[in-house]
């Protein structure tokens, strides 16, 4: 067996055999709800993690941009406030399903977009992830 064969081999997800990619796509055990020994994240877990997203790099480099733009560092500490205010009803109507079905976020696309058409929304959070890496390097 070759390198790339044993590469490839290693990074494959078990599966049941003889299962069509479509059936693979339609249940497999990530697609699971998240059993409740596994549902570790408590409240403080919830608050610390939104502070982190808000002192990350990308911020800081909102916030500069603001100032270099001719705000004064309150009116840009304001807008960010701001900004977050307006988002946050919106990323916690977006979480929500997950938080109440312990489901996972392929699974909360599904019932809006199909089975296919939630690829998308998985691959452009990836990309969306991925952006956010960048500035960081």
């Amino acid at each position: 067996m070759g390198l790339v064969s044993r590469i490839i081999q290693s990074l494959e997800v078990t599966h049941e055999p003889n299962l069509t990619l479509t059936q693979e796509l339609i249940a497999n055990d990530d697609l699971l709800p998240v059993e409740p020994e596994k549902r570790t994240w408590r409240a403080y877990n919830y608050v610390a993690f939104w502070i982190a997203d808000m002192f990350s790099i990308n911020m800081w480099m909102v916030v500069s941009s603001m100032i270099q733009l001719g705000l004064s560092w309150w009116q840009a500490w304001i807008c960010v406030w701001l900004g977050q205010g307006i988002a946050t009803p919106f990323l916690v109507l977006n979480a929500r399903p997950g938080a109440i079905f312990h489901v996972t976020f392929p699974i909360v696309n599904r019932t809006s977009f199909g089975i296919f058409g939630s690829l998308w929304c998985v691959f452009n959070r990836a990309a969306m992830a991925w952006c956010a890496v960048l500035p960081s390097q």
